[in-house]
């Protein structure tokens, strides 16, 4: 009967060593995730700026390069029959005046 007080009291004794133990490294642990996790949020805003400025950039040299061209809205339901038949031979629009 002796040993198996040894035992137990060996055992409870390594685990209140374990919780002290816990609860003395998990604070330090969570304000260091906390920390970690601060740092990645400011770097990935400061990419965002850094990455939206080049963005800003690149379309305003874009944009000077390639002007916009602006069309009418009215062009793209109208087709113009001159430029269909555009690259036709003349002896296919002859036929086709003949037709008119």
């Amino acid at each position: 009967m002796r040993k198996e007080t040894v035992i137990v009291g060996i055992a409870s004794s390594c685990s209140v060593a374990a919780l002290i133990t816990c609860l003395l490294v998990l604070p330090p642990l969570i304000s260091l995730i906390s920390n970690l996790r601060d740092e990645v949020v400011s770097g990935v805003q400061g990419f965002r700026v850094d990455t939206d400025s080049a963005w800003n950039d690149m379309m305003q040299v874009q944009m000077t390069v390639n002007m916009p061209v602006k069309r009418s809205p009215v062009d793209g339901i109208f087709h113009k029959k001159r430029e269909a038949y555009k690259g036709l031979p003349n002896y296919c629009l002859v036929f086709i005046l003949s037709r008119w």
